[in-house]
């Protein structure tokens, strides 16, 4: 082979190899065991309770409060929120109706995904987060609910919280 001609070869042979390590050319039946060995896509995944709470009122008030952090793993599919709530709605006569439901929950970006204030009136709300950032969320909730039978009004105030990891297992 002539000297030119070697040259040419072994030029062209680590161009190629070259192109093909950067990805650019593909191999797929090499690449596609590579893919089928490790990575997001071969995972198992469970759904993990990441935060709950029920409350329905037995006295005449109650109240409280939580803020907490809760964690979304990496590679994680999805995060259902899930919040049903009821404050039976009543004439509030001179400013006297403290009742109220607040419930956030936020990702680590600081986007909150569900923002619920509610005074005298219920929810049921569901919402998916495809794909959701991972980290560290955070989960806000503060509330007054009643339970009480007045002339014409039976008020009974109750709430539903849920927040649920589809994560890797």
């Amino acid at each position: 082979m002539k000297p030119a001609l070697r040259r040419a070869t072994v030029a062209a042979l680590v161009v190629a190899l070259a192109v093909s390590m950067s990805g650019c050319i593909t191999v797929y039946p090499f690449r596609s065991a590579i893919a089928a060995s490790e990575g997001p896509g071969n995972l198992d995944f469970i759904v993990v309770v990441a935060y709950e709470l029920e409350v329905e009122a037995s006295m005449l008030q109650q109240s409280g409060s939580d803020s907490r952090a809760i964690f979304v793993p990496e590679y994680s599919e999805h995060v259902t929120i899930f919040v049903q709530a009821t404050l039976t709605s009543v004439p509030d006569i001179g400013g006297l109706d403290t009742r109220h439901f607040d419930f956030s929950v936020a990702d680590g970006n600081g986007t909150a995904w569900v923002d619920i204030h509610l005074r005298n009136n219920s929810t049921n709300k569901e919402v998916l987060v495809q794909g959701p950032r991972p980290g560290a969320w955070t989960v806000t909730l503060s509330y007054q609910i009643s339970d009480v039978l007045i002339p014409g009004y039976n008020i009974h105030d109750q709430f539903l919280v849920r927040v649920l990891v589809r994560q890797p297992e």
